[in-house]
């Protein structure tokens, strides 16, 4: 028996047969030079395969919009973008033509220049994008060395209660999957939003990454124990493993049962305290998972990938664009978007060259926005626009204090003044920066609400990059240091009838979620598939009794115990 500890990226629990995947390899690909009668029959050869692979994409395209959801179709979306950008057509064209060399070398070299650029850029979001691009250069050397053929992946046809064990797998792999035969992925990497995984987790398959040396140690047929929850993978477990493994996985089953018979119900816990739960959205098309939920509104609403996925920073119509797109989504619920929150690991390529060699400590957030005027009151005159629809409310993002807060709502000001609107939204600030807790009170009675960001807040009480694995996880906000610093601000907040929410993930875990209602929160905003495991806790106590767990947490100095407190709490399986 040997046991892994990995990543979890998507949760569940799976018991099957391991189907070791090796790299997807389009065959022996010819590299050699082409006399100048040749040229033309290489360009007809490269744009029938790029031909071919626009229509398989197309139709894929449309299958995973049909089987999965239009979220997941802009995936192949931007496949597509990808193979009918005229710049990459022309290069390879050029190659073939003036280098005199095979399309399929011409091919390489263009995707592997493409990969090395992304390959430079801090961003993580970008980086994983490599995948994409890896992934569509070797559907076009499929169709070159079979041409107008269908792809055939062994994936489609593996038997039942298969296992996929890999060392990475793209999009294309991922949509291969046989889904009646699949019951877990397990792989050696994988970024946390590539676009596999977020196929992968569409797909309701626990994946777990992150385990160096996997194909070395995996031998096809052996038998594996995935357990989502814990990240643990177990190769040939014994008996007693076997009977472990499968007690939580009914004690898991159970659990789902319940809280899925519970969706439709408000979040009230047992003595009548509604708790209002909202949902993170990163993109504008996840918005429909907020009704799905039966959420109360869109309580973040990340807005780089605007400018993360732009070469230029978007203008009012990409903005507005967005914007009615969750609001189409999610009718008349409110909709709290945050303003644009650049830095750390996330820097657009047309601003790559403007950040500090430390990002995380450099201009961010609001800070940055201050000083880029022109991008700031844009999307702010966008937000107003969009105010005009429905309930919509303004978030700034790493606010230091007083001074640029007001810097900001001068600014909305402005904005409104040009866009001739008279009623403003709410407009409120996130609570994540050291600085900002210092200036609570103030903050509290300038701000029509706040929201706090565990995620960051976190990270600069205790100088830890959360980027960095094994330095920061969701737990770690159970440090008594931050502890201290949230109890600050919701006192705060109580004492000046400030609105609070809670948007960091952290308030997706239900033991700390219900840590964060018995300190006082009664919004709680996460990914919307958390929801009903923290509705499901807090329905089965009472105030009183989350009250007195938070009081005596706040008395506890080691965040060991804090942290085991907190685990029990909210693992009742």
């Amino acid at each position: 028996m040997i046991t892994f500890h990995g990543i979890s990226l998507a949760s569940g629990y799976a018991d099957g047969k391991a189907f070791v995947y090796g790299p997807r390899d389009p065959g022996n690909v010819p590299a050699y030079t082409l006399d100048h009668a040749d040229v033309e029959g290489e360009l007809n050869r490269f744009n029938l395969a790029l031909r071919h692979s626009i229509l398989d994409l197309e139709a894929v395209k449309a299958r995973v919009l049909l089987e999965i959801g239009e979220t997941e179709s802009g995936i192949f979306a931007s496949h597509l973008a990808l193979l009918q950008d005229p710049m990459f057509v022309e290069n390879v064209k050029r190659k073939v033509a003036e280098e005199r060399i095979n399309v399929e070398q011409a091919i390489g070299q263009e995707i592997a220049k493409l990969e090395k650029l992304l390959l430079q850029v801090k961003s993580e979001y970008i980086r994983e994008r490599t995948q994409d691009i890896r992934d569509v250069g070797l559907r076009v050397l499929e169709k070159l060395r079979l041409p107008g053929t269908e792809r055939v992946s062994a994936l489609s046809s593996v038997p039942k209660s298969t296992v996929v064990v890999a060392r990475e797998l793209f999009p294309s792999d991922t949509m291969d999957l046989n889904r009646e035969a699949v019951v877990a992925i397990v792989t050696e990497r994988s970024g946390a939003s590539s676009h596999a995984v977020i196929l992968a987790r569409s797909l309701g398959v626990p994946l777990v990454t992150g385990i160096s040396n996997l194909l070395d140690t995996v031998q096809p047929g052996n038998r594996i124990l995935v357990d989502g929850k814990t990240a643990t993978v177990t190769v040939s477990p014994n008996r007693a493993r076997i009977t472990s493994f499968r007690r939580a996985q009914s004690r898991y089953s159970t659990f789902v049962e319940e809280i899925l018979q519970e969706i439709p119900q408000e979040c009230v816990t047992r003595d009548g305290t509604r708790i209002s739960l909202m949902g993170n959205i990163g993109r504008a098309e996840e918005a429909y998972e907020i009704p799905e939920f039966f959420l109360d509104g869109v309580g973040l609403f990340r807005t780089e990938f605007l400018f993360l996925e732009s070469r230029k920073p978007p203008g009012l119509r990409m903005h507005l664009s967005a914007y009615h797109r969750v609001r189409r989504l999610v009718g008349n619920l409110p909709v709290t978007i945050r303003t644009l929150d650049l830095g750390g690991d996330k820097i657009p390529v047309f601003l790559e060259q403007e950040f500090q060699l430390n990002p995380q400590m450099g201009a961010r957030g609001l800070r940055y926005f201050l000083a880029h005027r022109r991008m700031f009151l844009t999307q702010i005159r966008a937000i107003l626009r969009a105010a005009q629809e429905g309930p919509v409310r303004i978030l700034f993002p790493m606010v230091v204090g007083c001074e640029d807060f007001q810097q900001a709502l001068e600014v909305v000001h402005l904005a409104a003044e040009k866009e001739g609107v008279n009623d403003l939204p709410p407009v409120g600030v996130m609570i994540e920066t050291p600085a900002s807790v210092f200036e609570i009170k103030e903050l509290t009675a300038m701000a029509d609400f706040i929201s706090i960001g565990t995620n960051d807040l976190t990270q600069f009480v205790l100088a830890a990059d959360r980027n960095s694995f094994g330095m920061i996880d969701e737990f770690t906000v159970l440090h008594p240091a931050v502890l201290r610093a949230l109890h600050l601000i919701i006192s705060a907040a109580t004492e000046t009838r400030c609105e609070l929410s809670v948007c960091g993930e952290a308030a997706g875990n239900p033991g700390i979620a219900a840590l964060l209602v018995g300190l006082g929160v009664r919004t709680l905003s996460m990914s919307a598939v958390r929801a009903p495991a923290v509705q499901h806790l807090l329905r089965s106590m009472t105030l009183a009794e989350l009250r007195g767990q938070a009081d005596e947490l706040l008395t506890y100095r080691e965040t060991s115990r804090i942290r085991e407190h907190v685990r029990r709490m909210g693992t009742p399986f």
